[in-house]
């Protein structure tokens, strides 16, 4: 039988797929091994969002291959869509293949990859993170950071503990408090973003999983206590594109109705966010709704007509993501790109503008990538390395100084220099590795 080696570098929306993969084909008589050395078949996931990541997905196969010269390599995911040529030219071997997920399941079980799906729980435990160190959400810093709260919360009376946890990259969706059952509802992406690559990574085909298959995962989790859900898609909002009687209000009218469970919402795009905003409003103030990840990108107009990202700041989208901050508990994750082409410092401080009034709990800060392909490719007053980083540095402090404000909310009764003390450990703690391209 043949043994396999499985790795990745990819989002929990490809690593949701990827399992799909592991576990049938451990049910198809594959031997999945745990050391590379072992291994007859490397099967590598490979994020195709960033140069930087494509490129230390082609170095994590190459150190593989020194280890195991034999190896057939099966790259799959998102870069193996997206750079082929690069990566058939750089992985140091003749025995490599590029294969979807969707692929690999069908080539060497025969099964339909949906269908597949429903064979297998996806709680939130699973190791999504993958083996890559540079990808790991949690860190020494932030597991000290909780016993401190700990503490702090059993001497004062407080529940800050919680609180961090739910607005703290590496606890959400990864080390969730209660077991949580991921569900993939979507794939694909129906936007044409000038910077994305994210179409060609994920199949170029935007599509949506039946309703009856989301009810039998719904239920089959329900049937092992679990009632808390992640919804997973490249884009939500748009779920029953190309049909007549679906949509995603009518998802979550259908779910809520049906079922006592809360759902979190991982992504949904600010157009189809304020399409839906009557159900999503409603569901939220009923404290159904725990998540709201919508990548807001630019605080800038201009950047985001560049980026054809099909919706502006408006006057409408900022109050209603500021009722759902200050009049519900959700909390509320978004993006920001810095580092576009033709990006200045007055379009910085319209996003740092933006997020100060949105107040998102959670803030991402992420450096434009020339992507292969895409309009932004070619687009001229292209942002040098060095500039790139000192915006993303510029615009990353003042996230983590929103943190520190919010968190010092919930620490008054702490004297002062204690406070103080803990809240400079917690911006140390958002720290991490960034490598520009």
């Amino acid at each position: 039988m043949k043994k396999l080696y499985f790795a990745h570098n990819v989002c929990l929306n490809s690593g949701y797929d990827l399992n799909i993969v592991k576990n049938v084909l451990r049910n198809s008589h594959f031997i999945i091994v745990d050391t590379i050395e072992e291994a007859d078949t490397y099967i590598y996931a490979g994020c195709g969002v960033r140069g930087v990541w494509v490129d230390g997905a082609i170095q994590e196969i190459n150190e593989a291959l020194k280890k195991n010269p034999n190896l057939e390599v099966i790259a799959t995911g998102c870069f193996s869509a997206i750079e082929p040529e690069k990566i058939l030219n750089t992985v140091k071997t003749t025995q490599v293949q590029l294969s979807s997920f969707n692929e690999i399941v069908k080539n060497n079980t025969g099964k339909d990859f949906e269908k597949a799906d429903l064979e297998f729980s996806q709680i939130q435990s699973l190791d999504d993170e993958g083996k890559n160190l540079k990808r790991k959400r949690l860190n020494e810093l932030k597991l000290s950071i909780i016993m401190d709260l700990q503490k702090i919360d059993k001497e004062y009376g407080l529940a800050v503990t919680q609180k961090y946890k739910e607005i703290t990259k590496g606890f959400v969706f990864y080390n969730e408090d209660k077991v949580t059952e991921n569900i993939t509802i979507t794939r694909g992406c129906p936007y044409k973003c000038t910077y994305c690559s994210i179409p060609v990574g994920r199949g170029n085909q935007y599509t949506s999983v039946s309703l009856g298959n989301i009810v039998k995962k719904i239920e089959q989790a329900l049937g092992q206590g679990i009632k808390n859900f992640l919804l997973l898609g490249d884009e939500l909002g748009n779920y029953g594109l190309g049909t007549n009687d679906l949509n995603f209000s009518k998802l979550l009218i259908f779910i809520f109705e049906k079922y006592d469970i809360s759902l979190s919402i991982r992504y949904i795009e600010p157009k189809p966010f304020l399409e839906h905003y009557e159900i999503i409003q409603k569901y939220c103030r009923a404290g159904k709704i725990k998540l709201l990840y919508v990548p807001i990108q630019s605080g800038s107009n201009r950047i985001l007509k560049l980026m054809n990202r099909t919706y502006h700041i408006s006057k409408e989208l900022i109050e209603k993501i500021q009722y759902l901050r200050n009049s519900t508990d959700v909390v509320l994750y978004t993006n920001w790109m810095v580092g576009f082409p033709s990006e200045t410092q007055d379009d910085i401080e319209k996003s740092k503008w933006l997020m100060q009034e949105l107040n998102c709990h959670i803030n991402m800060v992420i450096p434009f990538s020339e992507r292969p392909n895409t309009p932004a490719e070619q687009m001229q007053a292209k942002i040098s390395l060095q500039e790139k980083d000192l915006r993303y540095k510029q615009l990353f402090e003042f996230s983590k100084n929103l943190k520190a404000k919010e968190l010092d909310g919930f620490l008054k009764p702490v004297s002062g220099k204690e406070r103080k003390v803990l809240l400079s450990k917690i911006m140390r703690a958002e720290e991490y590795s960034v490598q520009f391209d």
